[in-house]
């Protein structure tokens, strides 16, 4: 029994795949046919190429693991590319692709097979079959299936086939595809007469080195006679078959014109540099049409990538001028729309390059016999209804301007006179065409359908979408701004804000916002006309948006019918005659003549309905739109403003809501003028920044400041200041504050800006990188130190990594000329806003107002005249100098603003283990009046002299209340439990206990990591291993402390942090995976340089790990602390539900709440918080274990986890759900703990007090 009948009666169930027996049917057919003996195919050829095959060892371990189903897979796959080899049989292989219940994508591992490369140059005997078998099967599949593949595939390698080194290959290949009829084969036997490729000279000089890199091109092979002798042959079949006039000069012609160079995309492409399209245009003198055909029968079937522009620049010269017949052009448009748009991959049918052939072939020849031509003319009626049926939005604008000009000069017609009928395609049938219909022609509505805002919607949605925009972003801005020029034709607008488009969002229906009389309104995509009208109907205008259907037609990937409709501005005479002349119930009833399916009965009805406009006309005129337009634009011609921020209709609202409400805005007005005019480019030029500074040194300089900062405070969330001539305009406001005597509070107006434009929107991004980064660039400009206090006060607050890169970059910039070392230079550069002793001072009229920091938190103080205290603004002052308050205010808001944003360089003196020169410390750090408030109470360690010192009271004191005295060059640094000893700890932490000091900073009582000799010898630490933490929130945590774990990646990737300071990297390693919920946590480890780029797929990239003793305690120590808050805010032994979805994170839940992980630094610090509060709170705790609190209840005893807070009782180990009040416990003075940033313990104080009640 041979192996094909073992496989066909070997009916194992266990089998990955049954087949049916029509493929055995199909098999045992070709053998008989063929003539091939089974056992001799089987012998010979079948079991020698497994041989081979498992030569392979993962191959070998295939067929050991599977060998009955992998056997049959190989049998059927390779005996049916041997047979198509031996015996290629057109009815047999049509009979193999209509097989039904085959294996796994069968057919195409067939035609789509590749030789493994060694086995088959070392076997070509045995792979030789296989290749010209699959080639076959391809071809055949191309060329008569004509489904689910494209003829496209064929010349991607059939164009080199006469360059192949195999002649048997060769032949088999061409003599099959020689011997077919089909439309495509002198365009395939051309694009192999015309081929070419590259060969290498392999010559190398006596060291080894290649003599030549530079390929010679290659065109000619042994098989050109034949391939020329086939190619005239099928020229001559084709004409034939097809009533065609191809001949081989005109195809040698277009031979030599497709060797054009590439030239690139940025150079200007014309007739003068192509010079190629010359030399074809020069050959094709008096027989230009005999060309066309030609270039049509190349182009319908040719993929052209992006050659578009080089066909564009020849086909539009050498149809210049070209007289052709009505007949011949009307034969080409009919052939297009006898045809669909474009070819798909799906569809075989279908015209390429359709698009080619229509805008630089038939329209500009249409428009070349324009004097010839009416709007009756059978040509005309389907040339319009090809540019309607063949656009996916907008129709071509030079096919829209040819009937614009055809129709406006065709003489109206009456209906009764048999010339007004005239040929259109029905418009919605997706039947083809077969004969004519009447219509009344109206030239008035002929006019008015080509408006030029289109939308393409589903039938069923006429009444709603109105989608004005495409994919294209400059385009889509551009029509919005069209359509926004004619409305203001009509209402007074200005277009505040194109909408990102979010995807997923609730919201994602806006399409921009306008802004009338001071009212934003948004435009909706889904209800674009009623919007429209709303606006038309409040402002009492006569004109009313209509939606004008015209074509209908369907998208590739959608069955479901499209319609192409026109958005027209009419006024009531004109929607009269348009309801008329247009969409008579005659009309729509002829339209839906063949269309009986529910969707078109919709659309019908959709469009009787939309005769009814919602709202209706309130009022009427007797001019047109288009009338009104022309008069308003010569209008404006003669009316010229001087002042560009009065006259532009764009800064109407923003003049009134903001502008008018400065103290100064008559100077505003001439500042706002030259703003408006902004330059374009990068950087302003010396005349527009000398033509600023003059209106603003009007004004003067600090009132300026002052006056924008209060503009900003009330304006900057106007989202409308990141779009169009708004963004321009900031862009100037943005160079005054930087090349106009830049202050403190013009830099930190420039940091307001800056965090604004890259504050996140969820979906999309930064708001405005393009002004972040201009903002950015501003501030280096200056040179100003407080402008690099500013960029680091940014840098020290943002986890948004693209806005850290950033920063890092001009931060890098700015120190570039700077000997001071970068920490240093910022903490010299830090801006003072003109405090003193910790104050500052601010006159308005009378009286004074006095800002400090008292604990962190700003207070205002108020003084008369006399200096006398005051405990409010008098009215009378407040109200006299209410604009002068308001910036008073605003700037107050700005300082307090960057105070707070200060706080968070205190953790960086830990983590990136600053150490300062005393002398440093004292001038930048201590007696800076906005850093201060942050660093008292807090304690610091002079290295040099080993003693500790806190900073109270401007002094600084030992533990024992003396004075510390420092000299200039001793080193300071912060001090940190974890550099420290227990005993060290201990005496700091009942210094703060006993006199009541609460740190502004959790220091003393800082969770720490101390790392023994044994581990800091490692290279990478386990420490925090075998955790199970939620992907989503562990993002969320990671991101928003300065890590970055992001979705980007499909591969490995875990949570990372680089130190820029210290120049290393962090690497929290986790078993990732981003459809899983949880994922375990490994190892820490560290790297030099920035090593948080992962490649995908890569887990085993060789990062230069580095010893954990070269790294700072401190900065281990500050490290470890992220990673706990990571796995205590992440930790599915939090979430009980997704816990018990897998038995390991259930078992890992029940570890983690028995406290079985190592100690954790937060219990530890709280079980030192409550030994001393214990006592105070007489509270009845047994003892602690681990990182449990064991309390003596009445009745049972429970224990609550230190990390986590949970309770439970300590014998059953069942959870006790308490939620207890804090509020009590917090607002006692016996139990003021010397840290306020822990919920936490809070909540296990009080339900220790709680449990030892039960």
């Amino acid at each position: 029994m041979n192996i094909l009948e073992q496989i066909f009666k070997l009916e194992n169930p266990k089998l990955e795949y049954k087949i049916s027996e029509d493929i055995y049917d199909l098999l045992f057919d070709w053998f008989n046919e063929s003539k091939i003996n089974i056992s001799t195919f089987e012998t010979n050829f079948f079991e020698p190429l497994i041989k081979v095959y498992r030569t392979l060892e993962h191959e070998n371990k295939y067929f050991e693991d599977n060998f009955e189903e992998v056997r049959k897979g190989y049998y059927l796959k390779f005996a049916f590319m041997y047979l198509i080899n031996h015996y290629p049989n057109n009815i047999l292989l049509k009979k193999f692709f209509e097989l039904k219940d085959t294996p796994y994508d069968f057919h195409r591992n067939i035609t789509l097979w590749h030789s493994h490369a060694t086995l088959a140059h070392q076997n070509p005997d045995l792979f030789r079959p296989l290749d010209i078998g699959s080639q076959i099967a391809k071809y055949y599949h191309a060329i008569h299936a004509r489904i689910d593949q494209n003829i496209s595939y064929l010349p991607c390698n059939f164009a080199q086939l006469k360059f192949h080194n195999d002649a048997i290959y060769f032949n088999a290949i061409f003599e099959y595809v020689n011997e077919q009829t089909f439309e495509e084969k002198p365009y395939l036997l051309f694009l192999l007469l015309k081929s070419t490729t590259l060969q290498y000279d392999r010559l190398v000089d006596e060291n080894g080195k290649r003599i030549n890199d530079k390929p010679e091109t290659i065109s000619i092979s042994p098989y050109d006679a034949t391939i020329e002798k086939a190619f005239e042959k099928a020229i001559q079949e084709h004409n034939h078959s097809y009533k065609a006039n191809l001949n081989k000069d005109s195809f040698l012609i277009l031979k030599d014109f497709l060797a054009f160079k590439l030239i690139d995309k940025r150079a200007k492409l014309n007739i003068d540099n192509f010079e190629e399209a010359k030399r074809l245009i020069n050959q094709s003198a008096g027989n230009e049409i005999g060309i066309l055909e030609h270039i049509i029968y190349f182009i319908k079937n040719e993929s052209l990538y992006e050659q578009d522009r080089y066909w564009k620049v020849l086909l539009l010269s050498l149809t210049n001028n070209i007289v052709c017949t009505t007949e011949w052009l009307e034969e080409k448009i009919d052939f297009l729309l006898s045809k669909n748009e474009d070819r798909s991959s799906l569809l075989k049918n279908e015209i390429r390059n359709s698009h080619l052939i229509f805008c630089y072939i038939i329209t500009p020849l249409i428009q070349n016999l324009s004097s010839q031509l009416d709007y009756y003319n059978l040509i005309v009626q389907k040339y319009e209804m090809l540019l309607l049926k063949r656009t996916k939005t907008e129709p071509y604008a030079d096919g829209v301007f040819f009937l614009k000009e055809i129709a406006s000069k065709t003489e109206e017609k009456s209906n009764d006179n048999s010339a007004s009928e005239s040929f259109i395609t029905k418009l919605f049938s997706p039947k083809k065409f077969s004969g004519v219909q009447i219509r009344d022609f109206n030239k008035a509505v002929a006019l008015l359908k080509y408006s030029g805002f289109y939308y393409k919607t589903k039938i069923f949605h006429i009444d709603s979408y109105s989608y004005l925009t495409n994919h294209e972003k400059s385009k889509s801005l551009d029509l919005i701004k069209k359509f926004i020029d004619d409305l203001n034709v009509l209402v007074p607008v200005a277009l505040k804000k194109v909408h990102k488009e979010i995807l997923y969002a609730d919201d994602n229906d806006k399409l921009f916002t306008i802004n009338y009389k001071g009212k934003d309104t948004i435009f909706r995509s889904s209800f674009f006309v009623e919007d429209c009208n709303n606006l038309l109907l409040e402002a009492d205008s006569p004109y009313r948006l209509v939606s004008v259907p015209l074509a209908g037609t369907t998208y590739h990937w959608d069955e479901i019918p499209y319609v192409l409709l026109s958005l027209v501005f009419m006024n009531k005479y004109e929607h009269e005659n348009f309801e008329k002349t247009y969409i008579s119930d005659t009309n729509i009833h002829d339209w839906f003549t063949d269309n009986e399916s529910t969707t078109y009965q919709q659309f019908e009805s959709s469009i009787k309905n939309s005769k009814n406009l919602h709202p209706p006309f309130s009022s009427q005129t007797a001019i047109t739109f288009s009338e009104l337009k022309n008069s308003q634009v010569n209008s404006q011609k003669s009316e010229e403003n001087d002042n560009l921020f009065l006259s532009d209709i764009n800064w109407e609202w923003f003049k009134v809501k903001y502008i008018d409400e400065l103290s100064s805005k008559e100077q505003w007005y001439e500042i706002m003028n030259v703003i408006c005019q902004s330059p374009k480019g990068k950087k302003p030029t010396a005349a527009w920044l000398s033509s600023l500074r003059k209106v603003i040194e009007k004004l003067g300089v600090e009132k300026y400041f002052k006056e924008l900062q209060v503009l900003f405070d009330l304006s900057l969330k106007e989202e409308s200041w990141f779009f169009d001539v708004y963004a321009n305009a900031l862009k100037g406001l943005i160079w005054s504050c930087a090349y106009i005597e830049p202050n403190d509070l013009s830099l930190s107006i420039l940091k307001n800006i800056t965090e604004y434009s890259y504050s996140k929107i969820y979906g999309v991004g930064a708001k405005s990188t393009i002004t972040g980064n201009l903002a950015l660039e501003a501030l280096v400009a200056t040179e100003k130190e407080e402008a690099f206090g500013m960029l680091n006060i940014m840098r020290n607050k943002t986890k948004y990594n693209k806005f850290v890169v950033a920063l890092e970059k001009s931060i890098d910039k700015f120190k570039e000329n700077s000997p001071i070392p970068e920490q240093l230079l910022a903490d010299m550069s830090i801006p003072s806003f003109g405090f003193k002793d910790g104050k500052k001072t601010f006159k308005l009229g009378d009286c004074k107002i006095i800002i400090s920091y008292q604990k962190k938190k700003l207070v205002k103080d108020y003084e008369d005249k006399d200096g006398n205290s005051l405990k409010k603004l008098p009215t009378q002052i407040s109200d006299d100098h209410a604009k002068t308050l308001k910036e008073i205010n605003a700037e107050i808001k700005q300082i307090n603003s960057i105070f707070n944003d200060l706080s968070k360089r205190i953790k960086t003196y830990w983590l990136y283990d600053r150490v300062w020169f005393f002398s440093d410390w004292n001038k930048y750090i201590k007696n800076h009046d906005l850093i201060y408030p942050h660093i008292e109470n807090l304690i610091w360690t002079n290295k040099t002299q080993n003693k500790d010192f806190i900073v109270l009271d401007n002094q600084l004191l030992d533990i024992d209340n003396k004075e510390v005295t420092s000299n200039s060059e001793d080193e300071i640094c912060l001090w940190h439990p974890v550099a420290n000893s227990e005993e060290n700890i201990s005496q700091w932490q009942n210094y703060l206990w006993v006199n009541k000091i609460v740190q502004t900073q959790r220091q003393a009582f800082r969770e720490n990591y101390p790392f023994s000799k044994t581990e800091l010898d490692l290279l990478e630490t386990p420490r925090f291993a075998h955790h199970f933490l939620e992907v989503q929130k562990l993002m969320a945590i990671a991101n928003n402390t300065g890590w970055i774990f992001t979705y980007v990646h499909e591969g490995v990737n875990w949570p990372r942090v680089y130190l820029k300071p210290l120049n290393i990297t962090i690497h929290l390693i986790c078993d990732y995976d981003r459809y899983n919920f949880a994922i375990p946590t490994k190892a820490i480890y560290f790297t030099k340089g920035n090593s948080t780029k992962i490649n995908d797929y890569k887990p085993t990239q060789s990062f230069e790990k580095i010893k954990l003793s070269e790294i700072p305690l401190n900065t281990l120590s500050e490290i470890c602390r992220d990673i706990d808050l990571f796995i205590a805010t992440t930790s599915i032994a939090n979430n009980v539900e997704l816990s018990e979805n897998r038995q390991e994170f259930e078992t890992y839940r029940t570890e983690y709440q028995k406290g079985l992980f190592s100690d954790n630094a937060n219990a530890k610090i709280r079980k030192q918080i409550i030994e001393k509060v214990a006592p105070i709170l007489k509270l009845n705790i047994e003892k602690f274990e681990g990182n449990f609190v064991i309390i003596n209840g009445k009745n049972d005893t429970y224990k609550i986890n230190l990390s986590s807070g949970f309770a439970q009782s300590n014998e059953t180990q069942k959870h006790i759900n308490l939620i207890p009040n804090t509020s009590k416990l917090k607002s006692d003075k016996k139990t003021k703990l010397p840290i306020e940033d822990d919920e936490t313990l809070y909540i296990i104080l009080a339900k220790i007090m709680h449990l030892q009640t039960m």
